[in-house]
C-alpha cells in the first residue's frame, strides 16, 4: 500500500510588501519540489518578525538584513533601492534630480518609523543636515503611491514596489543621490538552529528568485538607458 508522506509545518514572517509582490512566486517555485508543506504566512514588519523569531513564534523571516545580528544567522539573497517617488509634473522629476537643499518647501510620505527603511531614511537626511518639515507615515505602499498620484506629496519607497507604475509612466523615481540608499533582505533564523529540509528549500527559493530578479531589474535599466 502507498504511504502518505508526512508533512512539515513552515512558519514564515514576512513584510507586507514581500507578501504581496515576492511571496506568490517563492510559493510557486516551492511547490515544484512537490513535498508535503504546510505554510503559516505572517505578514508583519521587520522589527515583529524578528521578535517572533527569537520567541520561537515562526520558523523564519523573510526581512531585511537586521541591524543587530549576533542572535540571527542571516541569508542574503537579494537588495533593492529605496528611491524618491513623485509625480511626472513635480519639479524633482522635470529635473530629474532629488533637490534635497529644497527638503523644508517639501511634503513627504514616508514608511512607518518603526521599520528599517525610515530608520536608513532618516540617517540620510541626518548625515546630510536636511529637516523635512511636514510628513505622513504610512504602512501601505499602496496607500503612498496613491497620495503621491494625488500630488500630495513626495513618497520613499523600495524601486520594485513601483516598477509597474514608473513603466505606465504614472509615476517617476529617482535615487536618493550620488550614494544611493541600497537595501539587503534575504531570510533570518535563530542561531544554532538546525535547518530541516523544507527551511533549506525554501531559502534556496528565495536566493533564485532573487537572482532572477536582480538580473530582470538590471537588464530593465540597460534598456531604458538605452532607449
Amino acid at each position: 500500500e502507498g504511504k502518505i508522506a508526512p508533512m512539515e509545518h513552515l512558519r514564515i514572517g514576512a513584510s507586507e510588501q514581500i507578501c504581496r509582490f515576492l511571496l506568490p512566486d517563492i510559493l510557486s517555485e516551492f511547490a515544484q519540489n512537490k513535498t508535503f508543506t504546510k505554510f503559516e504566512v505572517r505578514g508583519l514588519d521587520t522589527l515583529d518578525c524578528l521578535n517572533l523569531l527569537s520567541e520561537g513564534e515562526i520558523d523564519l523571516a523573510l526581512t531585511v538584513e537586521p541591524i543587530q545580528r549576533n542572535e540571527y544567522l542571516f541569508v542574503p539573497c537579494f537588495s533593492d533601492e529605496i528611491v524618491v517617488v513623485l509625480y511626472p509634473e513635480h519639479p524633482w522629476a522635470r529635473n530629474r534630480k532629488a533637490l534635497w537643499e529644497q527638503v523644508d518647501q517639501e511634503k513627504f510620505i514616508l514608511p512607518n518609523r518603526r521599520g528599517y527603511t525610515f530608520r536608513k531614511v532618516e540617517k540620510f537626511l541626518k548625515e546630510g543636515h536636511y529637516n523635512i518639515n511636514s510628513f505622513v507615515e504610512l504602512n501601505s505602499s499602496e496607500t503612498i503611491k496613491e497620495l503621491v498620484t494625488r500630488k500630495l506629496g513626495i513618497g520613499i519607497m523600495s524601486d520594485w514596489s513601483v516598477q509597474n507604475e514608473i513603466r505606465a509612466g504614472k509615476l517617476i523615481a529617482l535615487p536618493f543621490g550620488p550614494k544611493r540608499l541600497i537595501r539587503t533582505w534575504g531570510v533570518s533564523l535563530n542561531q544554532g538552529k538546525e535547518i530541516r529540509a523544507s527551511e533549506k528549500k525554501f531559502i534556496e527559493c528565495v536566493e533564485n528568485l532573487g537572482c532572477r530578479w536582480s538580473v530582470n531589474k538590471d537588464l530593465s535599466s540597460r534598456l531604458e538607458q538605452t532607449f
